[in-house]
């Protein structure tokens, strides 16, 4: 038989300085579990 992988669905967030790919950098990068908000993640530069 087959096993199947269970699939976590992650909401990323990221702030980018400006909408120009040159010019661009990261501010922050934040990412959440769904179907566990508690594992979480969120860095600032």
């Amino acid at each position: 038989m087959f096993k199947y992988k269970s699939h976590a669905m992650i909401i990323i967030d990221i702030e980018a300085s400006s909408l120009g790919p040159t010019r661009n950098f990261i501010l922050s990068l934040g990412a959440v579990e769904v179907e566990n908000p508690y594992n979480q993640f969120y860095e600032e530069k």
